[in-house]
């Protein structure tokens, strides 16, 4: 096997836990496999993972932990495409949760994706509809005030780099 093959099915073996079946008769990779050491490697990528997505996301985590999902949502992102950084990481668990939940989760990834494809440079206008006040749910959430209660209503955010503050609220005529 050479080095590349080798280094390949060292990162495999580190993100999956398994090995690749072009490798499985390696010996030292076999030893790899079946070590401790393997185990605290991906705990310690899990963590850090954990860490990034919390710094980077912090609203998103909020409304997810409010509703008890983070974890299960972290673990259904999958960050092998997203390379090292955690800007690529952050944008792949916020387009999985704007794609997977409804309701408060959903729009608060939605507009959290938002902001930070604005702050990088992006010159496109987003659109994220609310079923209640945007500005108090994520002032709560910034706070983590989990008890707090927004005020109902329809509402729509505008983000765009044009925008005072990149972000506009305005509230929607009841149906």
């Amino acid at each position: 096997m050479d080095l590349a093959s080798h280094q390949r099915a060292l990162l495999e073996l580190i993100e999956t836990g398994s090995l690749p079946s072009e490798a499985a008769e390696d010996p030292y990779l076999r030893k790899v496999a079946a070590s401790q050491g393997l185990h605290v490697v991906r705990e310690i990528v899990a963590r850090w993972e954990t860490f990034d997505i919390r710094r980077s996301c912090p609203l998103t985590a909020a409304a997810l932990d409010r509703s008890g999902r983070f974890d299960e949502l972290l673990a259904a992102s999958s960050f092998a495409s997203g390379g090292a950084f955690v800007e690529s990481r952050s944008r792949l668990f916020l387009e999985e949760v704007a794609r997977r939940e409804n309701g408060v989760a959903g729009s608060v990834a939605r507009f959290e994706l938002a902001l930070t494809l604005v702050r990088r440079g992006g010159t496109e206008r987003h659109v994220v509809d609310w079923d209640c006040d945007p500005a108090g749910l994520l002032e709560a959430l910034a706070t983590r005030d989990f008890d707090a209660k927004p005020h109902p209503g329809r509402f729509r955010t505008v983000i765009a780099a044009d925008l005072p503050g990149l972000v506009s609220i305005e509230q929607l005529p009841d149906r």
